[in-house]
């Protein structure tokens, strides 16, 4: 850990502030560990926040709860007409654990089979996007026509799609506060989730800024979706409710001003001590991983630039390995620049052939494999060596 290399005196000028971003047992964990180092800390949503006090409130750990700030989109006004098809859009990883994509085309193929006139955008890549791609081509030519897999954008191609786009659509088992959602909400769109514990409940109300259906509830997805192809005012009218939510409760002079004041109570607490901290099951595992890179003896290439994966990229060039790619699923961390790599699509981790795969991942290391499989077996290329925190 960095600060247990650093005198009294730098530490002084030192303080640590942690933030949750998703409803994990992972993250809860990591906060009580790193309570010595880290008294405050931050959940993006209530459910967070409550996570957080569960596990570091009697252990004399500040809690608060602190929204992602969100700018309002510049975008047109929306009119009700049904003189084209309901647009709808999904922004974000594919995979499974948490994202539940395979959810999201059964609805796409429900709809098609109901005769609903609908286009739908997903952009974004992971570990299920073969899975998605082969669901899609099951379904037949009137859903592939439909559906446009934009892969991986920036930051302007995902303002772009909001902006031409009617509904926002999430099938998540489980989140923090989803930023793609709020993006969303920012510019008019109208979101159709299905109801998660965490971030939704305090962010949307059902026929007031939003639908929400049953978790899981396929069936009544694809009946809200039918119903709004049905009725573009009610799709307009929650569109800017959720607008409206979004302005009043998530503007960046708002956060900021709050963020100020943590910062400010941090700063009177004493700095961090790094001696009592706990072992470090996180930095176990990233030393597991580095070791049979070292063993490899191949250039290295990291899939995954959360918090994890960048502890791979630092622990690697901290013992002189050759990294020369980073690569995440995320759209929203494509052009992310760490330690000098810009972060990109794992497609491009195949144009490395001699290099050993790192999977940036305590959790998803084996659906972040058979993404690399997948894309290796399609383009007729040997499968690199991949490497996991697991034996």
């Amino acid at each position: 850990m960095v600060l247990a290399g650093m005198s009294a005196s730098e530490r002084s000028l030192i303080r640590v502030l942690g933030i949750v971003h998703s409803d994990m047992e992972t993250q809860y964990a990591l906060a009580e560990r790193y309570l010595a180092v880290a008294p405050i800390w931050i959940g993006v949503s209530r459910r967070c926040a409550e996570g957080l006090r569960r596990r570091i409130g009697s252990r004399d750990g500040s809690v608060y709860e602190l929204p992602y700030p969100i700018e309002l989109a510049e975008v047109l006004a929306r009119k009700p007409t049904r003189a084209r098809p309901l647009r709808l859009a999904y922004v974000g990883r594919l995979e499974e654990p948490q994202k539940r994509v395979s959810r999201l085309a059964t609805v796409l193929e429900r709809l098609t089979a109901a005769g609903i006139e609908f286009s739908a955008t997903v952009a974004g890549d992971g570990p299920a996007r073969a899975d998605f791609e082969e669901r899609l081509q099951r379904a037949g030519e009137i859903v592939q026509q439909r559906v446009t897999l934009a892969g991986v954008l920036d930051g302007a191609g995902v303002a772009d799609i909001w902006r031409m786009h009617d509904v926002c659509v999430l099938t998540s088992a489980y989140e923090g506060m989803p930023l793609a959602l709020l993006e969303a909400m920012a510019a008019g769109v109208c979101p159709v989730v299905m109801a998660v514990e965490s971030g939704l409940p305090e962010l949307l109300e059902d026929r007031v800024n939003a639908r929400v259906v049953p978790q899981g509830d396929i069936d009544a997805m694809t009946a809200v979706l039918r119903e709004l192809a049905a009725d573009r005012e009610q799709t307009v009218r929650l569109g800017a409710a959720a607008r409206e939510t979004v302005r009043t409760r998530f503007s960046p002079e708002a956060h900021f001003a709050r963020l100020e004041a943590i910062i400010g109570e941090l700063w009177a607490l004493p700095p961090p001590d790094p001696t009592a901290i706990a072992p470090d099951i996180t930095g176990v595992a990233v030393t597991a991983i580095v070791a049979r890179l070292e063993e490899s003896g191949r250039p290295v290439a990291v899939f995954g630039a959360g918090m994890f994966g960048r502890k791979v990229v630092d622990a690697c060039l901290n013992a002189g390995l050759a990294v020369v790619a980073l690569a995440d699923s995320d759209p929203a961390r494509s052009g992310w620049i760490y330690r000098g790599l810009v972060c990109s699509a794992p497609e491009s981790l195949l144009a490395h052939g001699e290099c050993a795969i790192a999977l940036g991942s305590m959790q998803f290391s084996g659906e972040m494999a058979r993404k690399i499989a997948d894309l290796a077996v399609q383009r007729g290329v040997p499968i690199p060596p991949l490497i996991s925190c697991s034996p």
